[in-house]
């Protein structure tokens, strides 16, 4: 039995101890951009993909310096936050995801208050972005640059434009903080979330019994299969996937948890509630030129067991989502 594997069954502080040290080297910023209509904008009934597609090509117009090689070919890949943002390559020798072509990405993008149907000229809207590791971290001018340049090229059917009018960080309860933005000027940030943020913030969480609201869209797959219940063990193997390769592609670590004891004791916790509907939906992929399906299942869910070990992944899937399609901000979870 290994050390971890101790830590886990002998009490809460030794949990706490266990999480503590495997999630040491932990940043994030959440930020909030409150935006302006110029023009009308038409927005589909859940806009995170379209978001996320102008997003990307507006980053790129911001921080490419060679528009006429491909990422892969580039001289410059390795110091662009492009090209480590969208096309963060898997390298042979990895540890993880040696299968995939790309690494996860260090970003969420999270719809607020956006509605679908049409944004008049004049109204305003919302949504949440949150980076994740030193180097998107450091970077988030550029991220603020390229929302600034998604105004200029427009967003959704017809391409409305839009502007700035606020940017404010997030806090660990997802409460509007400081504001880095005047019209002019853009400050650094001073609230960056690491572990002593996300261990008071999971503190507060219950231990027995706690409701999670899917947001958007958790789509899953368990054993091949699509999964329309969120059993907890099925929720916490999705989190503890998420989580480890966000730390070993962003935050330089890989998480030496035990896992399989992990999923034993989410196995023994039971969903007493549950109220979840399917929301079919799909994106368009302009590299496949087809529609792909992102259908998921929304609602929420109400847990009952021991649950003392789990809280500090499930505080943090409260802020990097979990499951498919987080980049577009499916996944978001709340936790109560």
């Amino acid at each position: 039995m290994t050390t971890a594997s101790l830590q886990l069954q002998t009490g809460s502080k030794d949990q706490a101890d266990l999480w503590a040290q495997e999630l040491s080297g932990l940043i994030c910023l959440r930020l909030s951009f409150l935006l302006e209509a110029l023009d009308p904008i038409r927005l589909p009934d859940y806009p995170g993909s379209a978001l996320r597609g102008v997003f990307g090509r507006a980053l790129r117009r911001t921080a490419c310096m060679v528009h006429s090689v491909r990422c892969e070919d580039c001289i410059l890949k390795n110091s662009c936050i492009y090209s480590h943002v969208f096309e963060t390559p898997v390298p042979q020798d990895s540890a993880m995801l040696r299968r995939y072509p790309k690494a996860p990405h260090p970003f969420v993008l999270a719809p607020e208050s956006i509605p679908g149907g049409i944004i008049q000229p004049g109204e305003t809207f919302s949504f949440g972005m949150t980076l994740m590791g030193h180097r998107a971290v450091d970077a988030f001018p550029y991220f603020v640059a390229a929302v600034m340049r998604m105004g200029e090229m427009g967003v959704g059917a017809g391409y409305g434009s839009f502007v700035i009018r606020d940017v404010r960080v997030l806090d660990a309860d997802g409460c509007r903080r400081e504001s880095l933005w005047d019209g002019k000027d853009l400050e650094r940030p001073e609230t960056i979330l690491g572990l002593e943020a996300l261990q008071h913030y999971a503190a507060r969480l219950p231990h027995e019994r706690m409701k999670i609201r899917f947001i958007t869209p958790f789509r899953f797959r368990y054993q091949e299969n699509l999964c329309d219940r969120p059993e907890f063990h099925i929720l916490v193997r999705t989190l503890l996937r998420r989580i480890s390769s966000l730390y070993y592609f962003h935050m330089g670590r890989h998480p030496d948890l035990p896992y399989a004891d992990l999923i034993r004791l989410a196995e023994d916790v039971r969903i007493s509630e549950c109220d979840m509907k399917w929301h079919d939906w799909q994106r368009w992929s302009t590299r496949q030129k087809r529609p792909i399906p992102m259908g998921g299942i929304v609602g929420s869910a109400t847990y009952e067991g021991e649950l003392a070990p789990f809280l500090l992944p499930l505080a943090l899937g409260t802020w990097v989502h979990v499951g498919k399609g987080t980049s577009m901000g499916l996944g978001k979870i709340e936790a109560a």
